[in-house]
């Protein structure tokens, strides 16, 4: 039996997040295809605007509206709502 270590994928970072491809983009923000270091699964990342995320009650409401979401919308279509983060930092940086 051999022994393989499993890498990370490549790409610039976002916290603990590898960014490895845009999946879309918006009024609110871009959405990546990312791996969770901390995790070790790929996910969904909307990182929103600066203009947004430096708005304290868009920020709120942001908060409002994914715990809502992680608790009402457990349908197969959608997808799950992991967790909320902030990071004061770029994609990249």
């Amino acid at each position: 039996m051999t022994s393989e270590l499993i890498s990370e994928p490549a790409g610039p970072r976002f916290g603990p997040y590898i960014l490895t491809a845009v999946l879309g983009r918006g009024g609110m923000g871009v959405v990546y295809r990312a791996f969770d270091t901390a995790k070790g699964r790929t996910v969904a990342l909307k990182v929103l605007i600066p203009e947004l995320a430096a708005d304290r009650a868009f920020q709120d409401r942001f908060r409002r509206e994914s715990k809502r979401a992680a608790c009402q919308w457990a349908v197969d279509e959608l997808a799950a709502v992991l967790g909320l983060d902030s990071a004061d930092a770029r994609p990249g940086r």
